[in-house]
């Protein structure tokens, strides 16, 4: 006879992730052990808004875009979550660069060139 799954917990090492990042979850479970022995048990992950952060099916979260999502296991009827909130990257830039940026229009696409690596930005506002 399994054991009865009493509850489920999830924690997260951040509640605020940048877009881009991954952390992996960790899930707590409480049984019921009827025989004496503790039956090994994984759960089902699942993302309540999978726009801004996934969960694979080993607990590993990702940052997709900016929100609020609930990071959820379950095992049979019992379930244990956990909030997380993703957030944009926030660059400082010099006052160069923001003269610059204020000349390309709304919704166009322009790059910044770091040392090793071009970024394409998008400006929305």
């Amino acid at each position: 006879m399994p054991d009865t799954v009493v509850s489920v917990s999830v924690s997260l090492p951040m509640s605020t992730m940048t877009v881009g990042q991954s952390q992996q979850a960790a899930f707590r479970l409480t049984t019921d052990v009827t025989d004496g022995v503790a039956d090994q048990q994984t759960p089902a992950w699942s993302s309540s808004a999978a726009a801004t952060a996934t969960v694979s099916t080993t607990g590993l979260v990702k940052a997709i875009a900016p929100g609020a999502a609930t990071i959820r296991a379950t095992i049979g009827a019992v379930s244990g979550q956990a909030a997380v909130t993703v957030s944009l990257v926030v660059v400082d830039i010099t006052a160069a660069q923001e003269t610059a940026i204020k000349a390309v229009p709304i919704g166009q696409t322009f790059q910044l060139r770091g040392p090793t690596t071009v970024f394409d930005v998008q400006v929305n506002a």
